[in-house]
């Protein structure tokens, strides 16, 4: 593995997740030299961003009481990864490129969130990596299909409403080291208005099933309900016309196709 591995998310990605560009470096040369062997300055960036994430998805959780809250704030989120991802380094000869490096990032951000129970960063995630103002830049291959392959069968997908997911929280109750995916709070509990379009029949969930999940989500709640960090990522106000412009740039869109946003974006929102 190289001792420097260079960053791979732009300064705008940075700014999002409250993330430093300057990296801690250790004082002794002979610990650093060991330390680096295993462990790059883009796993320091990957660890601080993944626990703001982290942080952010706590707090996320004391805004159940809220659904026009809770998902207003989800869909700024959304939002903002969509543009981090959108967004090249400043100066960069290849745009697509750079884009390209962002979009692995966040990859890898959703397997770290995995890692470490944050769903609702990974479900985040895998919805602006599968957003149509990135996915028509053609950057997916056999690899990251592979991935998303392997990311349905834990999560299953937005057609069916993440089921995987949502039965993974019945099973396992409240878990202190797991943060539910508030996405999936907000599709079974409170009938989320961007969900109109997902083909999945919420009767095909019992009752019994919908309350306990409103159960475990009103314990998350309380018991969350102190949490106060929030990164730029949920705070940073970007609307749809600046999120196309940043798509257009990277690849011009072709007139006369039908090149749709993600259901899940509202305007409303903007």
């Amino acid at each position: 593995m190289p001792l420097t591995r260079y960053r791979n998310l732009s300064d705008e990605g940075l700014r999002l997740y409250n993330a430093s560009i300057r990296t801690t470096k250790n004082r002794n040369f002979l610990r650093r030299l060991v330390h680096n062997l295993f462990w790059t300055r883009y796993d320091d960036k990957l660890l601080e961003i993944s626990r703001n994430c982290r942080e952010s998805s706590y707090t996320l959780l004391s805004y159940l009481e809220s659904k026009l809250k809770t998902e207003c704030t989800f869909n700024v989120g959304l939002r903002n990864i969509i543009k981090a991802i959108l967004t090249p380094k400043i100066e960069c000869r290849n745009k697509w490129l750079s884009v390209k490096q962002n979009y692995l990032f966040h990859l890898d951000l959703l397997s770290k969130s995995h890692e470490t129970g944050d769903y609702n960063t990974v479900i985040l995630c895998l919805l602006a990596l599968q957003h149509p103002y990135i996915t028509r830049l053609g950057i997916l291959n056999k690899r990251i299909s592979k991935k998303f392959i392997e990311i349905d069968e834990k999560y299953g997908t937005l057609s069916d409403g993440f089921l995987n997911h949502f039965n993974q929280v019945i099973q396992n109750d409240y878990q202190n080291s797991e943060i539910p995916s508030v996405f999936i709070y907000l599709m079974y509990c409170e009938d989320l208005q961007q969900c109109e379009n997902i083909r999945f029949s919420r009767s095909e969930i019992g009752k019994e099933k919908r309350q306990r999940l409103r159960e475990i989500y009103d314990l998350y709640y309380y018991l969350n309900i102190q949490k106060s960090y929030l990164s730029e990522l949920y705070r940073s106000k970007i609307n749809d016309v600046e999120l196309y412009s940043l798509s257009n740039d990277i690849k011009p869109f072709q007139k006369f196709q039908n090149e749709t946003i993600n259901p899940l974006i509202e305007k409303k929102y903007i």
